[in-house]
């Protein structure tokens, strides 16, 4: 585990602390997932201390992942199906499809 002290900053402490956690979920090493987690916490501070920062939700790219899996769903004809596994409306569907056919042309040109 690791051993900030009581007077770390409390965010950089919380960061850190996600971090190891992730690191250590992907089967790294406690020691190398506790150096890690504090370099990337310290590496914040340096670049950030001081400064305001605003984190969005990122609602809009998880919007894009849903999307992106909508899509991939979409047979053809199934938009009544979609709709009733995405809880939402057809016609929300229907929406969603056109403005990835059009990213998806978009791409290609």
């Amino acid at each position: 585990m690791m051993n900030l002290g009581p007077d770390y900053p409390e965010l950089l402490a919380d960061m850190a602390t996600h971090v190891f956690k992730c690191l250590k979920d992907s089967g790294v090493p406690e020691p190398l997932a506790a150096e890690i987690a504090m370099k990337a916490a310290e590496r914040v501070r340096q670049n950030f201390g001081g400064q305001v920062v605003y984190v969005s939700l990122g609602r809009s790219h998880e919007a894009l992942k849903r999307w992106e899996e909508l899509w991939a769903k979409f047979t053809g004809d199934n938009q009544p199906q979609l709709a009733r596994e995405y809880g939402c409306t057809e016609v929300h569907i229907y929406r969603v499809l056109r403005r990835m056919r059009e990213a998806k042309r978009r791409a290609r040109q």
